[in-house]
């Protein structure tokens, strides 16, 4: 049967069914598909447009087709030949690489496709709304979504084939939250394994999407009957994959963000639910007193005397080892091998000290319940003891390396003890515990392993451990093999603590599990070691750790992770006051909530000088803010009785944080694609603000019932919205068409002038009429000049000359050549030019120090030492001509030339014999050079 009889058929039995098509269960997400295809269609025929090239033609992985899966994983999103590397975006690249394998390197294919992702983002996005919003209409989710595609932002990134990173992010966010609220709202908490996996894909599409992990909690807050409990396993399955893809750059950092982002969602939760957390704090402190201490609540209630000396007995009887333990003998044997572990360490025998260490766990695992306790406790003592060593006396190299890895199995042990051992070791246990964060803080400025009790104890809890459990192992087995040493051994502690859950949750060897840990934390230190000779160092063994792991454990990003940014790309950076950092971001706010509400017009670039440094006190940046804050307070006030307006603003706000340039820099400050998160916030909130003013029911079951005027005011919005997008897409039409268009919004940018500029000069090479290639440099020329006033740098002054140079004017490019000069006198390359055009026009005495600097600071070009070495024999100075090709034989030991060059000025001041020696060292380097040859038989 044909499609069109399908269809057809399937119209007939709707029909049949009384049922308008519109009321058919799949006619929105249908008509959203279809809304969201038809508007960006005009797109398709597009070319390639501004930074396409960073995942397409030509593309160092992507090109490769679906080979290249397995090493997009393991390498950095962009990576160039200079050593530039930053971002990790595997999914993005592996989209790329897929649809290269079927349809190469084709512009339309991949608007096609960018098209379609998007499409399938908004019906995501419409499934989201209708269980987030259950208790209305459909119209209402309906109403937001149309809004959503149609905002004219979106346009930046529908229409640029490199932005697909962004819709794949929000499409995983979206997934993520559809997770879930179906998990929540439907009972099936198993299905909160969906919940890290999907918010991973999204953090390796794109980093930006990473407000979801504050905006998902919010919306089950808001919108769900979950209990707090569910609510943080949520957010400790978003915090997961943000632990490990979030680009900070300490362990530390990491941490303190996921605890601000816990003590966020705690506030959220307390603000909605006021009632339910007074009352559930008492009953969490209650539980964790009990815990700690032990107290049998049910004496103390019959205790009606008030004794206190009753009531300390009982906090400390859970945790005071017993009287019968401090034992003589097994103290003394359990001290002794404890001394001897660590004389065996600290004098360099690290062979010696593993006996000793091997019979405590025995003892420990094995041992009389005396002889047990103490080996226990020695245990713990002599692991941070070692700790406390590595970290004092073994030069940072030790204490980098033994001394990270020991804390991940000291950390696995203590928690374990802390959480699962027995009660009279508790309170030791404790005091090692403490030492050790002491250690780690003060010894080497580190805290980044407080939190694994945490972690442990988290895992202890019933049912949040099968969820944390599976994410865990999905997580570990993504990101294990594609991290440096420090991320592999977190991963390691992770994976450590995985185990005694599982041990301790089905008790089959439970006790021995801590034993087990420690033998291998021995032997992991030892075992390059395992010789009775005494080795150099303890920091030799180290070294050989290190050297073995990192061979192991490839890195993500092997080059350095940064991208240069100029004044005119990033005009303030961490080093600027705070008040101008604040002001500079309060302005670029101000922006984005202009542009969120009436995105027009639209740039492919902003940056300095559109941007400009503002104090905080300066008039955009004092509206700005009190325009947040007014923002800010109304979304607090209406928190509890207009939660969907509330919920919009949040959503605005928090993602607006990401992008305000103050967390992190971006170049040219702002940009039009980040607002498509921002925008589903403002969507949200303008549609129930049009229910709230017109007051009508948004459970209404018919179009019919909402008034004229609320449908004819968000009607006009949508047809506003969808037109300037219709016609934006047609200004992606390529890079001059999108640059040309929009330059005279952004008039007093030096970078869009400058990239305007440089597409011109590189459309002019495929332009084979004469006068046409000089008509478009010439224009180019303008633009680069523009730049130049807006904020002259070395790239545009440099680039000004190289057009005058094609344009036939020397001298003009002379002058701008030696403007780049002024500008940054380390780049040799304007120095070179100059150097040749001064030869070009006659001027070589003017050239001489321009090539002198050439040699000096680029050594490995022959042609300045060449060209140098010409002029001084032409001005007869014999001596520096020969300096010059002394240097370059030296330089270039297997070239024949510069010894020529020596040659020929040593005949030219009739010294033959000098001549003939390095001519014939020539021929020694070149036995077959023609020049020297002849030069040696003219001398002869």
């Amino acid at each position: 049967m044909s499609k069109q009889k399908q269809v057809k058929k399937a119209a007939a039995a709707t029909m049949a069914t009384g049922l308008p098509l519109w009321q058919h269960k799949h006619f929105f997400k249908g008509l959203i598909f279809l809304f969201a295809f038809l508007l960006f269609a005009n797109s398709i025929p597009n070319d390639y447009n501004m930074d396409d090239e960073l995942v397409t033609i030509n593309h160092r992985l992507t090109s490769k087709g679906v080979s290249a899966i397995p090493e997009i994983f393991t390498s950095p999103y962009y990576q160039d030949a200079q050593g530039y590397s930053y971002e990790y975006r595997p999914v993005v690249l592996v989209s790329f690489a897929i649809e290269h394998q079927f349809f190469g390197d084709n512009a339309h294919v991949s608007h096609f496709f960018n098209i379609v992702l998007y499409a399938l983002c908004c019906l995501v996005l419409y499934l989201v709304l209708l269980r987030l919003f259950k208790k209305h209409f459909h119209i209402i989710p309906l109403a937001i979504t149309l809004l959503f595609i149609a905002h004219p932002a979106h346009t930046e990134v529908v229409c640029s084939i490199k932005n697909r990173d962004e819709i794949l992010g929000l499409l995983f966010s979206f997934l993520t939250l559809h997770s879930a609220l179906i998990a929540i709202q439907n009972s099936k908490k198993w299905l909160l394994i969906l919940v890290p996996l999907f918010f991973t894909l999204a953090l390796m599409s794109k980093i930006t999407v990473i407000s979801f992990v504050i905006l998902i909690p919010l919306a089950l807050i808001l919108f769900t009957e979950a209990g707090l409990g569910s609510i943080m396993l949520t957010t400790i399955l978003l915090q997961i994959p943000s632990y490990f893809l979030l680009n900070l750059s300490s362990g530390f950092e990491k941490i303190m963000a996921q605890l601000g982002i816990t003590v966020i969602v705690l506030v959220f939760y307390m603000l909605v639910n006021p009632q339910k957390s007074i009352a559930g704090s008492k009953k969490f402190f209650n539980r964790i007193y009990v815990s700690l201490f032990q107290l049998k609540l049910g004496e103390r209630q019959q205790d009606s005397t008030g004794n206190k000396e009753y009531w300390f007995r009982d906090v400390f009887k859970g945790i005071m080892p017993d009287r019968k333990m401090f034992s003589i003998l097994p103290f003394l044997i359990a001290g002794l091998l404890a001394s001897a572990y660590l004389l065996g360490i600290t004098k360099g025998y690290s062979s010696l000290g593993l006996l000793p260490l091997v019979v405590l766990i025995i003892l420990a695992w094995k041992g009389e319940e005396k002889i047990s306790w103490w080996a226990t406790v020695m245990i713990g003592f002599v692991l941070v003891m070692t700790f406390w060593y590595c970290a004092t006396f073994s030069n940072h190299l030790l204490a980098n390396s033994v001394a990270n890895t020991y804390s991940k199995f000291v950390v696995v042990y203590l928690a374990y003890q802390l959480t699962y051992g027995r009660k009279n070791i508790f309170l030791p246990t404790l005091i090692f515990y403490a030492l050790f964060n002491f250690i780690r803080i003060n010894l080497l400025d580190q805290s980044d392993e407080v939190l694994s009790v945490l972690l442990i104890y988290l895992l202890s809890i019933s049912y949040v451990r099968y969820v944390v459990l599976l994410a865990m192992v999905i997580l570990i087995a993504n990101i294990y093999p594609f991290h440096n040493t420090t991320d592999a051994v977190d991963v390691t502690q992770s994976l450590l603590g995985i185990i005694v859950v599982l041990l301790v949750h089905f008790k089959k060897g439970g006790a021995i599990l801590p034993w087990l840990l420690l033998a291998a934390a021995v032997f992991s230190f030892h075992f390059y070691q395992v010789s009775w000779d005494k080795p150099t160092s303890i920091k030799e063994t180290t070294a050989t750790l290190t050297n073995v792991a990192n061979q192991i454990n490839p890195k993500i990003i092997a080059t350095p992770q940064y991208r240069p940014l100029g004044y005119i790309e990033e005009c303030v950076t961490t080093s600027d006051p705070v008040s101008v950092r604040v002001g500079t971001s309060l302005e670029i706010c101000f922006h984005y909530l202009q542009k969120v509400i009436l995105p027009y017009p639209l740039s492919f670039y902003y940056g300095y000088k559109f941007i400009s440094p503002q104090k905080a006190t300066e008039t955009i940046p004092v509206i700005s803010l009190v325009l947040h804050l007014v923002l800010l307070l109304l979304a607090f006030v209406l928190l509890r009785k207009q939660r969907e307006i509330s919920y919009g603003l949040f959503v605005y706000l928090i993602s607006i944080v990401v992008f305000s340039n103050y967390l992190q820099y971006v170049p040219g400050m702002l940009a039009d694609r980040f607002l498509l998160i921002p925008s589903l916030g403002w969507c949200i909130a303008f549609v129930f603000l049009l229910q709230k003013v017109f007051k009508f029911q948004s459970n209404a079951t018919t179009v019919a019932a909402i008034p004229a005027k609320a449908k004819s005011a968000f009607a006009g919005v949508l047809i506003l919205y969808s037109s300037i997008t219709f016609s934006r897409n047609f200004d992606w039409k390529d890079r001059l068409t999108l640059f040309r268009h929009d330059i005279n919004y952004v008039q007093n940018s030096a970078q869009a002038h400058n990239l305007l500029a440089i597409h011109l000069m590189k459309h002019s090479f495929e332009i084979t009429n004469t006068a046409e290639q000089k008509q478009i440099r010439t224009e180019a020329l303008g633009h680069y000049k523009v730049a130049m006033e807006i904020s002259p740098f070395y790239n545009a002054a440099f680039d000004i000359g190289r057009t005058y140079v094609m344009l036939e004017n020397i001298d003009s490019a002379i002058i701008y050549f030696k403007k780049a000069i002024a500008i940054n006198p380390a780049n040799s390359d304007a120095h070179l030019f100059v150097a040749k055009l001064l030869m070009e026009t006659k001027r070589n005495q003017e050239a001489i120090p321009y090539f002198e600097y050439r040699v000096k600071n680029f050594p490995s070009d022959y042609s300045p030492y060449e060209t140098l070495s010409y002029i001084y024999f032409s001005n007869k100075e014999y001596t520096k001509s020969i300096t010059t090709n002394m240097k370059a034989v030296k330089q270039f030991p297997a070239m024949p030339e510069p010894l020529i060059n020596i040659a020929r000025t040593y005949a030219g001041i009739n010294k033959n014999d000098s001549a003939r020696i390095f001519l014939q060292e020539a021929l020694k380097v070149s036995p077959n050079n023609a020049t020297a040859s002849a030069l040696l038989l003219q001398l002869k």
